[in-house]
């Protein structure tokens, strides 16, 4: 297979093809003209959603077990 820079840096910095990658500049297409404060609440609303969505999806995977009673 062709691997592109964007394959070859990933995967020398350890990443795999499942980790979320957020592209700052699609972000900063995305909020506009946003004065830096509104920039920093743009930000701040979009990792969360991202983050948050990729915890939910972990704690699915991995759901926490009862723990044992000695």
């Amino acid at each position: 297979d062709h691997l592109n820079e964007f394959e070859i840096a990933s995967y020398h910095s350890g990443l795999s093809k499942d980790d979320i990658i957020v592209n700052w500049q699609d972000l900063n297409n995305a909020k506009g003209d946003l004065n830096p404060v509104e920039g920093v609440k743009f930000y701040d609303k979009y990792l969360t959603r991202i983050f948050g969505l990729k915890s939910q999806m972990i704690s699915r995977l991995f759901p926490e077990q009862p723990e044992e009673k000695i």
